[in-house]
């Protein structure tokens, strides 16, 4: 008798259990949602989440942070278990990510390559990287890893110090870098190869005004998605296997302006030795 009114009493918990969702914290800063087209494109990746997890037995909640270190802080301390976040976040706390990161994915905007280079595009008059003294240069405030190639190339090229050359660039919210250089409103920028390559070949004609001066080799990404050691990879690999069916994924890439997700990480080595160079190479000249 008494195990049975224990049964009675255990099953209804054990069916709750079964029938509860698995709540997710996924987070993501404003920089990427100045990347998004659309006002209402939070309350609309909300929407999307809710119907790519509805087959399973995970809730995800969507947390979009105002403070960037705030953002990174809480993952760090488990409080989030999926990331999104940049490649520059990524290398100035490499030791971090990788003592609580399972597995990262990436964001791409290229469906050509997984992954893409940096090209410094400069006007005709600019020959080397002596010549970008006093220079006008232009990056994106959202892809400031940009900074760390253009530093790179310019002390292994003149084995100098770049900072006068950092000390000229201004860092814009907006995309069309690309154009402002074309137009002559800064001598050089630093622009992903996708961007740089559909303006070639919607208009052929800039090479008469701006050429490729040095390029990275073809490591960098968008966006990063990180899943904290906290997290369940079997289950965020069917939530992803969800989503790439989904009907909904092409309103979703069109809101955060990429064409896909690659579920690998295993480039992420190439960008650490690409930092860990960088660094090496700047004690070399301080």
């Amino acid at each position: 008798m008494f195990f049975k009114i224990l049964i009675l009493l255990i099953l209804p918990l054990f069916l709750f259990s079964q029938e509860e969702k698995l709540e997710k914290i996924l987070a993501f800063n404003t920089n990427l949602g100045k990347m998004m087209k659309y006002q209402n494109s939070g309350s609309a990746l909300k929407t999307w989440i809710k119907k790519v997890t509805s087959n399973n037995n995970t809730y995800i909640n969507l947390k979009i942070y105002d403070n960037n270190e705030n953002m990174l802080n809480d993952y760090f301390n488990k409080k989030i278990d999926i990331l999104v976040f940049t490649p520059y976040d990524y290398v100035k706390n490499i030791e971090k990510f990788k003592s609580i990161t399972d597995e990262y994915w990436f964001m791409k905007k290229d469906m050509k390559y997984d992954f893409h280079k940096k090209y410094l595009i400069v006007n005709n008059n600019i020959n080397s990287l002596f010549d970008l003294k006093d220079k006008k240069i232009a990056i994106n405030s959202a892809n400031k890893i940009s900074k760390f190639f253009l530093e790179k190339k310019y002390i292994e090229k003149t084995k100098k110090s770049a900072k006068k050359i950092l000390d000229n660039i201004d860092f814009l919210a907006n995309s069309s870098i690309l154009l402002k250089t074309y137009f002559g409103s800064y001598d050089a920028s630093v622009v992903d190869s996708y961007e740089y390559e559909t303006m070639l070949e919607l208009n052929p004609s800039i090479t008469k005004k701006i050429k490729i001066l040095e390029e990275s080799p073809r490591i960098f990404n968008n966006m990063i998605i990180a899943f904290g050691n906290n997290s369940n990879m079997e289950n965020n690999k069917l939530i992803l296997k969800d989503f790439l069916l989904s009907k909904d994924k092409i309103e979703v890439f069109n809101l955060l302006k990429i064409k896909t997700i690659v579920p690998d990480g295993k480039n992420m080595n190439k960008l650490d030795e690409f930092y860990f160079d960088y660094v090496r190479l700047k004690k070399t000249i301080d």
